[in-house]
């Protein structure tokens, strides 16, 4: 029996990354699903949506309200950014990651940082000596799951550790940006091109400027 070698061209470049040049990386930069999509040429659309209580949504708009009037002193209208800095079964953003963070959004004139927490003690201890380092304490929304949405709905941009809350945001329409290691970030991340992913290993000293660079795209700005 004879063989005849065959070449296949392929005008998908997402098919050629996978088949040339993804096995030889250690990292993968591209979201799992999203290359597939596209390689399938399937819309990646949110079709779902999420049912708010009212009760809270009212709260959190009015809340939100006053803290906009409190903070757009001058013309320019900053933008609430959220940021989620711990969770019960993923990666944490560190102290120091946390506070040089908070630090350059607070020194934009752009953004407006906000702590959203989930009722623990440890979340409660850590804003505690995190508010100690600053001059200016930054406001804290302490939020349970259930009234999570109302508060994501009001943000324009959130910063977390949780794959639950990078998933609200989708159902939110919130732009989120989704911190973890490797293969977290492979398999939980959104597929929605108003949420980006970072690895949470590629930190270092450059780690929060890398997340307001990635927050000023991501906002439009």
């Amino acid at each position: 029996c004879c063989y005849q070698k065959l070449s296949i061209n392929n005008s998908n470049p997402w098919t050629v990354y996978q088949s040339h040049v993804a096995p030889y990386l250690d990292d993968f930069p591209y979201n799992q699903r999203s290359i597939i999509a596209s390689e399938l040429k399937f819309e990646v659309k949110n079709d779902l949506t999420v049912q708010v209580n009212q009760d809270f949504q009212s709260l959190a708009n009015d809340n939100f309200r006053r803290i906009r009037k409190r903070i757009n002193t001058s013309r320019v209208d900053k933008k609430i950014i959220g940021i989620q800095f711990m969770g019960k079964y993923s990666t944490s953003i560190e102290d120091h990651e946390l506070i040089s963070l908070v630090n350059e959004l607070q020194n934009s004139k752009e953004f407006y940082p906000l702590l959203i927490i989930n009722k623990t003690e440890e979340e409660k201890d850590v804003v505690e000596f995190f508010n100690s380092s600053f001059s200016q304490k930054v406001i804290t929304i302490d939020s349970e799951l259930c009234a999570l949405p109302a508060v994501l709905s009001n943000l324009d941009a959130m910063i977390s550790v949780n794959p639950i809350t990078i998933q609200l945001c989708d159902l939110t329409d919130t732009p989120s940006i989704y911190v973890s290691n490797k293969e977290d970030v492979i398999k939980y991340s959104s597929t929605l091109s108003n949420s980006l992913s970072i690895d949470r290993s590629s930190g270092g000293s450059g780690f929060s400027l890398a997340l307001v660079k990635l927050t000023r795209f991501l906002t439009g700005i």
